[in-house]
C-alpha cells in the first residue's frame, strides 16, 4: 500500500509539472512512480500516456496507449486509451482524427468530453464545442481530480 501511495504521489507531481513547469520534471516523476509501484499499473500506464500527449510526445503516447490496451482488457477502461491517442491526436492538428478516435468511448466522461470540445472547436463548430464543454464542467459528478487533471493538461479554459 505504501509503495501505492508513493506511486500516486509521483504520478499527481508528474501531471503538476505538465501544469506549472512544462514537463521539466514530468519524466524524473513518472520513473520514480514506476520504481515505488511498477510500470506497468493502470494508473501508471494512464498518467504516462496523459502527460506525454499532454506534452506533445504523441508517438509515445499512442506506444503507451497500445500498451495499456494489451494490458488492461477490462471494456470499461478503453476510453482511456481512446482519450490519450485523441489528445495526442488534437496536439498534432488532426481534430477529426481525434473526434473518431473518441467515437464510441462514453460520452459522459468528463475528459473525453473536453477532448471532444477541443476538437470541436478546432474544426470551427463552437456550438458544438460550447455544448461539449458545458456538459464537461456542468457535470456535478466530476470528482476534483479528474477536474485537476483537466486543468493540469491544459484541457479545460478558465473563463
Amino acid at each position: 500500500e505504501l509503495n501505492n501511495a508513493v506511486a500516486a504521489v509521483h504520478q499527481q507531481m508528474a501531471l503538476t509539472d505538465v501544469l506549472l513547469h512544462q514537463g521539466r520534471t514530468a519524466q524524473r516523476h513518472l520513473d520514480q512512480a514506476a520504481e515505488a509501484d511498477g510500470a506497468e499499473t493502470l494508473g501508471q500506464l494512464a498518467t504516462t500516456g496523459l502527460v506525454h500527449a499532454s506534452s506533445g510526445n504523441a508517438q509515445s503516447a499512442r506506444d503507451v496507449a497500445a500498451k495499456f490496451r494489451e494490458t488492461f482488457t477490462n471494456p470499461g477502461a478503453q476510453w482511456l486509451p481512446n482519450a490519450i491517442v485523441a489528445m495526442a491526436l488534437l496536439s498534432e492538428d488532426k481534430p477529426q482524427e481525434a473526434l473518431n478516435e473518441l467515437d464510441g468511448a462514453n460520452p459522459s466522461i468528463p475528459l473525453v468530453q473536453v477532448l471532444m470540445s477541443q476538437a470541436y472547436a478546432a474544426l470551427n463548430r463552437p456550438a458544438a464545442a460550447a455544448a461539449k464543454r458545458q456538459d464537461a464542467v456542468g457535470n456535478r459528478v466530476i470528482l476534483l481530480a479528474n477536474m485537476y487533471e483537466m486543468f493540469a493538461l491544459g484541457l479545460v479554459q478558465q473563463d
